[in-house]
């Protein structure tokens, strides 16, 4: 089961950092605009709707010993650095 977040307010600049920033991480396989990015710990699918500021982030594997709101956490985080100044992030 995927459990899925969506940020409010994202802008497309941050996008595009954010790509870096996951294969600081060690994943790959996708950009952050759209498409699974995965690591041998992870898998977590990107959408975004950039006429919206939406991104859509879906955990559909993660650690064991990480929980889903800390991984949410990290990439609220990345897109503040980023700067992007979203609103608010809705669990779906």
């Amino acid at each position: 089961m995927a459990y899925m977040v969506t940020f409010h307010g994202v802008k497309s600049e941050s996008i595009e950092a954010l790509r870096s920033r996951l294969q600081s991480f060690g994943f790959s396989g996708a950009d952050a605009a759209e498409g699974v990015a995965c690591n041998p710990d992870a898998q977590v699918a990107f959408k975004y709707k950039e006429d919206a500021g939406q991104l859509i982030v879906s955990i559909r594997r993660k650690p064991l010993l990480m929980s889903h709101g800390q991984i949410y956490s990290m990439i609220a985080d990345a897109l503040i650095d980023l700067g992007s100044e979203y609103k608010d992030a809705l669990s779906s």
